[in-house]
């Protein structure tokens, strides 16, 4: 009885496992052309306002991960292409980020999601208060061999409870 079930668990983990490897990845990126006339190239300033007390308020940069993407479909050219490019840039110290990313002649969408970014800020009362910066980057719509440098983006500051919940 013993060495039927054994036969029995290795003929059914044996045919998941085949079931299995005939599937493509779908994770797996699709190649795109990187070379020169084939992309674009933007760079951004990610800004907050540390001091609120401060007669004229001054913007520090603050270091952040940004996730970067395009559509494969628009890069492609071809409305059945499913996923996006995508990678991750850091801002430096200053703020400022800089991302080449794959284009085409008629245009792609280039999206952006940044990191929040904790940190404390002064109040207008003086009182320095723990929070979180959050950055919303404007889409950007480029074509290949282009330039493009974005506005300063300015942090929106939440405060934080002291279990760093949010204070509404």
């Amino acid at each position: 009885m013993k060495k039927i079930f054994n036969f029995v668990a290795v003929a059914i983990t044996a045919f998941s496992l085949s079931l299995v490897s005939c599937k493509e990845d779908p994770a797996t990126p699709l190649a795109v052309n990187m070379s020169e006339g084939k992309t674009a190239t933007i760079s951004g300033t990610l800004l907050v306002n540390p001091n609120l007390s401060a007669g004229t308020p001054t913007y520090k940069g603050m270091e952040t991960k940004i996730l970067v993407s395009v559509p494969y479909a628009e890069i492609f050219e071809d409305a059945k292409a499913k996923g996006s490019w995508s990678t991750v840039v850091s801002s430096d110290n200053k703020g400022e980020f800089t991302v080449t990313v794959p284009a085409s002649v008629k245009g792609v969408t280039v999206t952006f999601t940044a990191s929040d970014v904790r940190g404390e800020q002064v109040n207008s009362a003086g009182k320095s208060i723990k929070g979180v910066w959050k950055f919303r980057i404007a889409g950007e719509n480029v074509t290949s061999g282009k330039t493009v440098v974005k506005e300063q983006t300015i942090g929106s500051f939440t405060a934080l409870k002291e279990d760093g919940s949010e204070v509404y």
